[in-house]
């Protein structure tokens, strides 16, 4: 199905473990005019505020690196006629803080002004350093309050970029275009099972049982 209009694709770009993988995360904004090379500037800023921010840190291993930005058809796919315009950080913002696990995930969902269904919510899924704990095993409040306040300011920035509102598109029926009017983050880090499936397993050494 389509969506409701012509929209650009924001994918912020990293690489991880010595650069032997690469991770991006992005936002769709209701807009169609491609970025300057200042405005490439000011979403590169956002999002290294966001990724050096506490509690939306970037973990060890992990590098911030650049970004793109792509027109996107009513079709989902790229214009035949128009690219897409990248941005490499001049140095790349390297992971420090204590190292999560690669299939785990902190995740900013966004909200708009549909309380339900279709275009209600959108995710964004982080590389994630470890997270301080409760004694229920929930990720502290005070953790998931600054992560949620680091990605509404981090959706602030993105739209005051004037490339149009980041916004959450269904493609369901005749299609949905919301803009996100808030960030929450839910307490229970998320598990990426196709991620888990993906990594090789590496065993200890086989300790014998004492006869």
């Amino acid at each position: 199905m389509p969506y409701p209009r012509a929209h650009l694709l924001v994918s912020w770009l990293g690489d991880a473990y010595s650069q032997q993988e690469e991770w991006q995360v992005g936002l769709r904004l209701d807009g169609t005019e491609l970025p300057t090379i200042e405005q490439m500037e000011e979403l590169d800023e956002a999002f290294a505020t966001l990724v050096s921010s506490q509690g939306t840190g970037l973990p060890g291993g992990r590098r911030y690196i650049g970004l793109k930005v792509a027109p996107i058809g009513t079709n989902g796919r790229y214009p035949p006629d128009e690219n897409a315009v990248e941005y490499l950080r001049p140095s790349p913002i390297p992971g420090s803080t204590t190292g999560g696990y690669p299939q785990i995930a902190l995740v900013l969902s966004m909200r708009t002004a549909r309380t339900r269904g279709y275009a209600s919510n959108g995710r964004m899924y982080l590389p994630t350093a470890e997270t301080p704990s409760d004694s229920s095993g929930l990720i502290t409040l005070s953790t998931a309050d600054s992560a949620a306040l680091n990605g509404a300011v981090f959706i602030g920035a993105v739209n005051a970029v004037g490339l149009g509102a980041a916004s959450v598109m269904s493609t369901v029926g005749a299609g949905l275009i919301e803009p996100i009017t808030a960030v929450r983050v839910g307490r229970v880090i998320d598990t990426q099972r196709r991620r888990r499936n993906q990594l090789p397993e590496s065993y200890s050494a086989a300790s014998p049982v004492p006869l």
